[in-house]
């Protein structure tokens, strides 16, 4: 049975070449690279690069997941989304939708 490569994502450092990460990452056997959506990729790099979405931090304080005494949920850090809520859900959606329309993987 041949072995499966392990998932070892990778992400571009701050002033980093994204081919210079690729080529780096590929010596380590690293992949895939997750990006911001933002980020400026060549054209090759995009179409095996995924997208990384915020899927699970809230788009505000206000549209924190709530524990049942009303204070956000989780330890601290940034706000968590309510992964059950219709308007989150729709936002992630929306932004894989525009993910893969920009050539993401």
């Amino acid at each position: 049975m041949p072995l499966r490569p392990a998932f070892a994502p990778y992400h571009l450092d701050p002033g980093v070449l994204p081919e210079e990460a690729s080529r780096t990452a590929a010596l380590q056997a690293a992949g895939p690279l997750v990006v911001a959506t933002a980020d400026p990729l060549p054209a090759p790099l995009v179409s095996a690069a995924y997208a990384d979405l915020p899927v699970g931090k809230a788009a505000s304080e206000a549209e924190a997941c709530r524990a049942a005494d009303g204070t956000p949920s989780g330890m601290g850090g940034p706000p968590r989304a309510c992964l059950t809520s219709e308007r989150h859900r729709a936002r992630v959606a929306d932004a894989a939708r525009a993910a893969l329309s920009a050539g993401f993987a």
